[in-house]
């Protein structure tokens, strides 16, 4: 139990120093690149494609961004109060299973967003054109492509079958706490 513990705390200082660096580049992002983005900033010849079009989305990562380092913060705080028990040597506390499925139900939420935000900003844009969105008057052509990523619906029910393990691990040890 006193690896668990120490393993604990490393990894939670670890959490810190990455929630810290999270939290300053998301900042770093609405101060920087998202207002560039809007003030019809030069687009980087990167931004094509081979065939000469504009990749829309690589524009709709604009938005995408900001959601998926919201996420990152919100799961580090998370993850932390899932340390804080090992921290203590108690691996099958019950918030530690909570918690669990408090961060499937931030991987289920985030990916619905993500894919709503992809889909929709590609629907406007598809409906209206590109210069509904942007100002560049010499893009002539675009590329729309419609996605659903399922990768964070498949990360939250790990979570959420992870969470359920512990929830056997901690009757078991209630049980064994009852059993001395």
């Amino acid at each position: 139990m006193e690896r668990i513990s120490k393993t604990a705390k490393f990894v939670d200082k670890a959490a810190v120093t990455l929630f810290w660096i999270s939290l300053f580049s998301l900042v770093m992002f609405f101060a920087l690149v998202f207002p560039m983005t809007f003030e019809g900033g030069n687009l980087k010849t990167q931004a094509f494609t081979v065939e000469g079009f504009f990749d829309v989305n690589r524009f709709v990562m604009v938005f995408i961004i900001p959601v998926k380092m919201l996420m990152l913060i919100v799961s580090i705080f998370i993850f932390r109060k899932i340390l804080k028990p090992m921290k203590s040597a108690l691996p099958f506390d019950e918030t530690v299973r909570k918690n669990l499925a408090a961060l499937g139900w931030v991987f289920a939420g985030g990916g619905l967003l993500i894919n709503i935000i992809r889909n929709a900003t590609l629907a406007i844009i598809d409906e209206h054109g590109l210069d509904f969105v942007m100002r560049y008057e010499w893009i002539d052509g675009y590329i729309c492509s419609y996605e659903f990523d399922m990768t964070y619906f498949f990360m939250a029910a790990v979570l959420f079958l992870v969470s359920l393990v512990f929830r056997y691990g901690a009757e078991l040890q209630k049980q064994a706490d009852e059993t001395l």
